[in-house]
């Protein structure tokens, strides 16, 4: 509900004519061995998890305040 969380969306470009070229020769044995298709997902999440090894401090961290969270 958008009373209850925050609704944002955004937008990124990239150039990945090397994620697409190695997709596309991916596509046929992935698809055959797993029976579903290969999305840009995985190349995605492997891309941002080596992003956030590199550099930790992007990673989001929840730091109690003072006296505690308060009661919903």
């Amino acid at each position: 509900s958008r009373k209850t969380s925050a609704h944002v969306s955004s937008v990124f470009e990239g150039d990945m004519p090397e994620v697409r070229r190695l997709k596309e020769s991916l596509e046929s044995e992935y698809s055959e061995r797993h029976r579903v298709k290969l999305t840009y997902m995985p190349f995605i999440a492997r891309a941002v998890a080596a992003a956030l090894r590199k550099f930790p401090l992007l990673t989001g961290r929840l730091v109690r305040p003072l006296g505690g969270f308060p009661a919903p």
